[in-house]
């Protein structure tokens, strides 16, 4: 290990936390490295003074206001509508209400209004076609007047 590596885990290892080869390879080094060790007696001096303070006391109020702290993180304020647009949000309410009561009349009386729409063709029979096409092809007028069509043959076509 370098020296680096060693003093970022001087902490850890003063505090009994590293994994046994970890630990095991801090101590070879600061037993070897006299400015590992020198900084090792540093940091374990500040540790011991350390350990020496009283904790201070927190004042009588400091767990109401903790408390408050933490709830005011935790529950942001709640926004309050801005009642400025109320005039405008009512009416769209209203005339989105009225479009629709509109639409279900106009339905209802559409649909009531319209019957099924069906196209009548006269009754006819086969054999009506068939006589109707032959008196057009003969070219006289089915009431039996003159040939709707004049057919002449013309020699010189």
């Amino acid at each position: 290990m370098n020296c680096k590596a060693v003093q970022a885990r001087l902490s850890a290892y003063l505090d009994k936390e590293l994994p046994g080869n970890e630990h095991t390879a801090v101590r070879a080094h600061v037993f070897d490295c006299a400015s590992c060790r020198e900084e090792m007696d540093s940091l374990a001096t500040i540790k011991q003074m350390l350990g020496r303070c009283a904790a201070p006391e927190p004042a009588e109020c400091f767990e109401e206001r903790l408390i408050a702290n933490v709830m005011r993180q935790v529950e942001p304020p709640r926004k309050h509508w801005n009642f400025q647009f109320r005039p405008a949000f009512t009416f769209a309410g209203i005339a989105a209400c009225s479009m629709v009561a509109t639409l279900l009349v106009l339905q209802f009386v559409l649909k009531a209004d319209s019957a099924p729409v069906t196209q009548t063709t006269p009754d006819r029979s086969i054999a009506f076609d068939i006589q109707r096409d032959q008196i057009y092809s003969v070219g006289t007028d089915p009431m039996g007047g003159i040939p709707v069509i004049n057919v002449q043959s013309d020699p010189n076509r």
